[in-house]
């Protein structure tokens, strides 16, 4: 996508800084995420690539069912143990005493009920928990946004730094999306030796850069003899 050298090797430094980790980590959600982006990459630079990528994705996950118990990698990405964990602690999530639809529990009020789980291992359901209603309406309100925004991001004339960056951002908003039905990346605990509830802001960060590619984009459309970078 990117036609600038140093931009190219920008972004190729930072993927496979962003795979390192991963692989590190041996994250089954990390590598779900990484394919759920990368796929819609590829579908915005060639819309044919859909025709490989989805083959793959479902003979992946055929291997990865058939060899399960034969290899030990399968079971340490993909852990079903960690999986009836996380759903154990969902279902304890919304039966806290404190509970309330309406204003859910407060921030990080949760974990002295959950055994000082670091968070509840689901991105939705800890908003919803911390903030009740009005974050979840919030939620829904920015992914109204968000989609309409993409949508406008892919359809622009204008082409360059900007667009790739909003189509990467784009695609690195729906691979979070779908790691954080069993992650969250936007709150952290820690105890030293208190409870300590902090808010991580690279959502936010990714969030100013998604606007600022769009603004920059919706400007370069309207006036294309002079080229905003």
């Amino acid at each position: 996508l990117f036609n600038k050298g140093r931009t190219r090797e920008l972004g190729l430094s930072a993927a496979l800084f962003l795979l390192a980790a991963v692989f590190l980590s041996a994250s089954g959600s990390g590598w779900g995420a990484i394919a759920c982006g990368v796929a819609f990459v590829l579908a915005v630079w060639r819309l044919k690539t859909l025709w490989i990528s989805v083959p793959v994705a479902v003979v992946t996950g055929i291997v990865i069912a058939v060899n399960y118990h034969r290899l030990s990698w399968p079971a340490q990405l993909f852990s079903t143990n960690s999986l009836m964990y996380r759903v154990e602690l969902w279902r304890k999530t919304f039966g806290l005493p404190e509970w309330s639809w309406f204003t859910g529990l407060g921030l990080g009020d949760w974990s002295p009920y959950l055994g000082n789980n670091v968070n509840v291992h689901n991105g939705y359901i800890q908003l919803y928990s911390d903030t009740g209603l009005l974050g979840a309406l919030a939620l829904v309100a920015a992914a109204v946004v968000f989609v309409r925004v993409s949508l406008r991001i892919m359809k622009s004339r204008a082409r360059g730094v900007w667009y790739c960056i909003g189509i990467g951002l784009t695609g690195g908003f729906l691979g979070g999306a779908a790691a954080s039905v069993f992650e969250v990346a936007t709150y952290g605990t820690f105890w030293n030796p208190e409870l300590h509830y902090i808010s991580i802001p690279l959502l936010w960060i990714m969030a100013a850069i998604f606007v600022v590619s769009y603004s920059r984009l919706q400007a370069n459309s309207q006036y294309p003899r002079y080229k905003i970078t």
